[in-house]
């Protein structure tokens, strides 16, 4: 059963720690506001699709946020306390500094708890439907990720170039399309205008009835009395096409315009003119993952990372992978190590760091008042200083995942004890203090 002096200390922190988390994750938040602003602009993103982003990002902040949030409560708490002399009231009252423990011990688990949900779970939900949710605006409006007098390469291998782009209709003049998707042959189609349509379809295999222009590109041809081929033993080659698996396509009709495509292994120039043109593209792929759908590693879940390190593990120890690919492998797999252990020490900093703040917090009023807010920002920044050059210096292969990752957490820890056993004493936090005041006396 939790004692009156516990529960007292417990209610004390729960305003500020929920105030400090509403405060700092709005401040994280602010950040994220440009790439936010960048998709409205360019992606013409409605009110929902806003709201969305912004709750898809703030699991990633809240993953430092709770942390930082947990250290100021309590740094905020035993401040006051300090302040209004209830400290030496306690002190006086025979209570050591030692029962301030059990409640920011308390608050510290919860947060522990709280900071393990989001890293495991809410993290890698948030960044992989943020990706997606970004390439699902940029597949619905293509329209608008197309820049005016710019050559537009949002297709692999296709380079799209249009004079002037009317928002409101969508349609386009003075276009040119170079089409390299096929190594053997390279369309170029010029047409006066055009436009531009997006539709969702299911996921089908290509009508074999119609004609091909290359990987995943069809047309249709609606070809004048003037139409011109420069072979007429021969119709257009077209390349063949795999299968259509993109969720949306857009509808490019080209008018009053002109084709000509290179066969490089014939050495032989086909030239169309036509009236109406019509292209339909397959959605394009923002992400550098996207033939394979493979997540980054902070998108994965905690058990899709261990699958990850489970087989790279498997692929290390046979011995039919050159030297080359046992190197990338091996860098993939600590990246991964990484990846896995910051999701437990994190969350687990709520426990140093909130210990921490307790001898930083009681400390006398004259010198509390100069140095304390200075002393925990400080030794914050200082955690995550070390946590950013754990993890550059353990990606490469430095030391062990386990040692860089926990490693600022064990020195929050030790410089914690430290602190306590000085309090404790009645003495200055750091020994170069006392040692200065001597001199000063």
């Amino acid at each position: 059963m939790p004692s009156i002096l516990s529960r007292y200390i417990f209610k004390e922190l729960l305003s500020p720690f929920t105030l400090s988390l509403i405060v700092l994750t709005f401040m994280f938040l602010m950040t994220k506001i440009p790439e936010i602003t960048n998709m409205v602009v360019n992606y013409n993103a409605g009110i929902l699709s806003i709201f969305m982003l912004i709750v898809y990002t703030l699991p990633r902040f809240m993953e430092f946020t709770i942390p930082m949030s947990v250290m100021l409560s309590v740094l905020l708490t035993m401040m006051r306390m300090s302040n209004d002399n209830e400290i030496i009231a306690l002190k006086g009252s025979g209570i050591s500094i030692y029962r301030l423990i059990p409640p920011v011990l308390t608050l510290s688990i919860i947060g522990t708890i709280l900071s393990l949900w989001i890293t495991i779970y809410g993290v890698p939900w948030g960044r992989f439907s943020f990706a997606a949710k970004g390439i699902e605006l940029a597949k619905t409006t293509f329209n608008f990720t197309l820049k005016e007098r710019q050559f537009n390469n949002i297709i692999d291998n296709v380079m799209i170039y249009v004079t002037s782009i009317d928002i409101k209709t969508s349609e386009l003049k003075d276009i040119f399309i170079e089409d390299s998707r096929d190594p053997d042959i390279v369309n170029i189609t010029v047409a006066s205008k055009g436009l531009l349509t997006s539709y969702q379809v299911e996921p089908e295999l290509p009508n074999n009835e119609e004609t091909k222009l290359s990987n995943s590109e069809e047309i249709k041809l609606s070809i004048n009395g003037d139409t011109k081929l420069s072979n007429s033993e021969e119709t257009t080659k077209l390349p063949d096409s795999s299968s259509v698996s993109s969720e949306y396509r857009y509808t490019l009709r080209l008018s009053k315009g002109s084709i000509n495509q290179v066969d490089m292994t014939r050495r032989s120039v086909n030239a169309v003119s036509f009236d109406t043109y019509d292209i339909n593209f397959d959605a394009p792929s923002n992400s550098k993952n996207s033939k394979q759908q493979i997540k980054d590693f902070d998108e994965m879940y905690l058990g899709e990372l261990i699958t990850f390190i489970r087989s790279s593990k498997e692929q290390l120890k046979s011995n039919k992978r050159i030297k080359s690919d046992n190197s990338a492998t091996l860098k993939e797999l600590q990246a991964a190590r990484m990846e896995l252990h910051e999701k437990f020490a994190i969350p687990f900093a709520c426990i140093a760091l909130g210990l921490l703040s307790i001898p930083i917090g009681v400390r006398p009023s004259s010198s509390r008042r100069s140095s304390g807010f200075g002393l925990a920002l400080s030794f914050f920044l200082f955690y995550y200083l070390l946590l950013a050059a754990a993890w550059s210096a353990g990606e490469i292969g430095y030391y062990p995942p386990v040692i860089g990752m926990w490693l600022p957490n064990f020195i929050i820890s030790v410089a914690s004890i430290y602190m306590f056993s000085r309090v404790s004493y009645e003495k200055p936090l750091f020994l170069l203090n006392s040692r200065f005041k001597l001199k000063s006396s």
